[in-house]
């Protein structure tokens, strides 16, 4: 959430690079309810906040997205 702050705030596109594991849980979860409480169901423009994830992802990695997040992973997910 804090290194999407410049998306959040102001609307201006970041990509973020981040490592993850299969321990972490509905990644992508909380930052999603930040842009929807800032900006609605509408959410921000098609990958405003871009996310690219080095590991492995567990159980429901970007289940609850909002509009204008978006997320890759290299590597695996279960």
């Amino acid at each position: 959430i804090e290194r999407a702050q410049p998306a959040l705030v102001h609307g201006a596109p970041v990509r973020i690079e981040l490592p993850v594991r299969n321990v972490d849980r509905t990644v992508g979860a909380m930052l999603s309810g930040e842009v929807a409480k800032r900006y609605g169901h509408a959410g921000l423009p098609e990958d405003t906040i871009s996310v690219r994830f080095t590991g492995t992802a567990g159980q429901s990695f970007g289940a609850f997205l909002a509009h204008g997040v978006s997320f890759e992973l290299a590597g695996e997910a279960n």
